[in-house]
């Protein structure tokens, strides 16, 4: 059987709201079977639950609070020497470890029972980054030849406006994707980094405005390096343009 996931069957007996439940079998979806690890950001968990992300985050707290998942902050080098950035959560569901018939504990022992074994919710203690040998490349891979059979689809070719620049795109974004590191606005993406963003951020509409803004910069010495700059600066800003031009949109009464 394809296309299914787990989750704890006794899901509904931790007195979750429901933007809860939608956040946590989320997560449970994005999950690496093999790693056990998600890692998708705040702003895609709330565009892909229909919700803002202040909801998400009180849904992370909530789902911690109760053992249902841990959380742990990644943080990558940045330019500037000593100084590190957030780039993400890693969250781990460890109930989905354990057989599916578990049970609650006690609310006042502040944990819950897995078939008789208590599951630890005692916060997992990491390094601060993640090295990439310990994210599944055969599984982003995977994911990526997904991407590109929605992004050049013959029912998304209009958006390219021509069949050289859908041909352009392909080539951009695969170079991209082999990038092993890259620097956009002053910040620079690792190799992980990158195949998150495009894997999370780009969809057609994403990819068309990757393509506007390469169009509109006129002749470039390097069209492929170019237009893939474009794509990752697409990836970073893409979710937040939209919802500044729906905000616009919104106090132009157009909706």
């Amino acid at each position: 059987m394809k296309h299914y996931f787990q989750v704890q069957s006794d899901l509904f007996c931790y007195e979750l709201k429901p933007y809860d439940i939608a956040v946590y079998t989320y997560l449970a979806m994005r999950r690496n079977r093999k790693t056990g690890m998600a890692w998708p950001t705040v702003s895609l968990i709330a565009k892909e639950c229909c919700t803002g992300e202040s909801t998400v985050r009180r849904s992370i707290k909530t789902l911690k609070e109760k053992g249902l998942i841990t959380a742990t902050p990644h943080y990558e080098e940045t330019h500037r020497k000593g100084q590190n950035r957030q780039t993400a959560n890693i969250y781990e569901i460890p109930g989905l470890d354990a057989p599916c018939d578990a049970t609650p504990a006690s609310r006042d022992q502040g944990a819950y029972l897995g078939c008789g074994e208590e599951i630890n919710t005692t916060q997992i203690i990491r390094n601060n980054s993640i090295e990439p040998s310990s994210i599944q490349h055969n599984f982003f891979d995977e994911k990526y030849d997904e991407l590109k059979e929605i992004l050049f689809h013959e029912d998304e070719l209009y958006r390219y406006q021509s069949s050289e620049i859908a041909s352009l795109a392909m080539r951009s974004l695969d170079a991209l994707w082999q990038q092993k590191r890259i620097t956009v606005d002053g910040i620079a993406y690792n190799e992980d980094e990158i195949k998150r963003l495009i894997l999370e951020e780009i969809d057609p509409w994403a990819m068309s405005d990757a393509i506007e803004a390469y169009l509109s910069a006129g002749t470039v010495k390097h069209p492929t390096a170019y237009l893939g700059v474009c794509i990752l600066s697409s990836a970073i800003h893409y979710s937040s343009k939209v919802a500044r031009q729906a905000e616009k949109d919104h106090r132009d009464g157009k909706w």
